[in-house]
């Protein structure tokens, strides 16, 4: 027979309870089949919350972020206020992170044709036109306000 505890989110079976202090057993266990068993062990390794509403387990949506917590009396979940300012600090960071990997890739289209200028060749028109495209690009890359993440228009990359 296998059991589920909700305060847990845990399994225990018969040899559990054998071998187990009456305190070491959660007072919620309670008996699932094993179709639930399935459902329930697939459903955690997914990030999900196992809870009880109106006797009856429930499998929740599967957890939003790493930041985010379970409220177990609103059986739903939640990202406290230092939480949402964690988050606020990595959106940040990762759209610095993603800026810079923009600018890399832009620099990299245009080194060829910075090199012709430096050594002193003559640029096509079109070589023109797509050096300052790119220059622009970075510009406008530069000008973005990541502070704002994740809410961030990016510039539209050149073709």
């Amino acid at each position: 027979m296998m059991r589920f505890s909700e305060t847990t989110q845990a399994f225990y079976d018969d040899t559990f309870e054998e071998n187990a202090a009456i305190d070491d057993i959660p007072t919620d266990v309670r008996e699932i089949s094993l179709e639930q068993y399935q459902d329930f062990y697939s459903a955690i390794n997914s990030a999900c919350r196992v809870y009880v509403k109106k006797d009856k387990f429930i499998i929740s949506t599967p957890r939003p972020g790493t930041l985010c917590e379970w409220d177990d009396s609103k059986k739903t979940w939640f990202m406290s206020d230092e939480a949402k300012v964690q988050q606020q600090a990595l959106d940040v960071a990762n759209a610095e992170k993603q800026r810079q990997s923009l600018i890399d890739e832009a620099t990299q289209i245009i080194s060829l044709l910075q090199t012709k200028v430096m050594i002193g060749r003559t640029l096509m028109d079109t070589e023109k036109q797509t050096l300052n495209i790119w220059l622009d690009y970075i510009d406008q890359l530069n000008l973005v306000n990541v502070s704002v993440a994740p809410d961030i228009n990016w510039p539209e990359k050149p073709e």
